[in-house]
């Protein structure tokens, strides 16, 4: 009888680890990073974007920062020629800062201006658009949609989403060919800061 109530005492232990350590579904991951973007209100990273033209390749290092609804902000840190460059898009007034010149020039923009390396951007679409791909891998979920209004250089976004943080670690922006245009790796990651 002990030995009956042991060996099933081991069964129930061993079937309640193996489905408490079952790895989430694509779905579920999905549904939790929706919910978290949902309720975002900021968020700040640095950016290493890699800008890959008809001739040659190009690296940049920018802080961003958002804010809903519409405010971004990259600070440019690399090339050095660049360095403390600052753009600010705020609804629709676009601030550009170089404080080696200490130049700052502004100007007013109507219409839709697409800051396509910008997380907040990708969120936007994820929520517009109905043609979303989702898939993933053992660590990444990885979401892929169209842009609107894509041009030949612009026409479809692909962010890598880290599943256990659900926060961006990589964009990619292909243009009509399916070549990659744009890579941006995420780094220090954090919403809501404000």
């Amino acid at each position: 009888m002990k030995k009956w109530i042991l060996y099933a005492l081991l069964s129930f232990v061993l079937v309640f680890s193996l489905t408490g350590c079952r790895e989430s579904t694509n779905e579920e991951v999905y549904y939790k990073f929706h919910k978290k973007i949902a309720n975002l209100k900021s968020y700040s990273c640095i950016a290493y974007i890699n800008v890959s033209g008809n001739k040659s390749a190009k690296e940049y290092i920018v802080k961003h920062y958002y804010k809903t609804p519409d405010y971004y902000k990259l600070e440019t840190l690399s090339p050095s020629n660049l360095k403390g460059k600052t753009t600010i898009y705020d609804k629709d007034k676009i601030i550009i800062k170089k404080p080696k010149y200490k130049d700052e020039f502004k100007i007013t923009y109507k219409g839709i201006e697409n800051r396509y390396l910008f997380v907040g951007d990708f969120i936007q679409n994820i929520f517009e658009n109905e043609n979303l791909n989702i898939s993933g891998d053992r660590y990444f979920l990885i979401l892929e949609t169209d842009i609107p209004g894509s041009s030949f250089y612009f026409n479809k976004e692909k962010v890598y989403i880290d599943k256990k943080t659900l926060k961006p670690n990589k964009l990619e922006i292909m243009d009509s060919n399916g070549k990659k245009r744009f890579t941006v790796t995420y780094k220090e990651f954090r919403y809501n800061i404000d």
